[in-house]
């Protein structure tokens, strides 16, 4: 059984659109939680 927390998941190149058609592309380390953090800051 695999068990993984937010924290433990990463990517190194990653493109998002968001539903308005803004475009966001990061490049280097990045962990999902910052993802969701960003996101959340750019929809709020």
């Amino acid at each position: 059984m695999w068990r993984l927390t937010v924290g433990l998941l990463s990517s190194q190149r990653m493109g998002i659109t968001l539903s308005d058609g803004r475009r966001i592309l990061m490049e280097g380390p990045t962990s999902l939680a910052s993802v969701v953090g960003l996101v959340q800051g750019l929809t709020a």
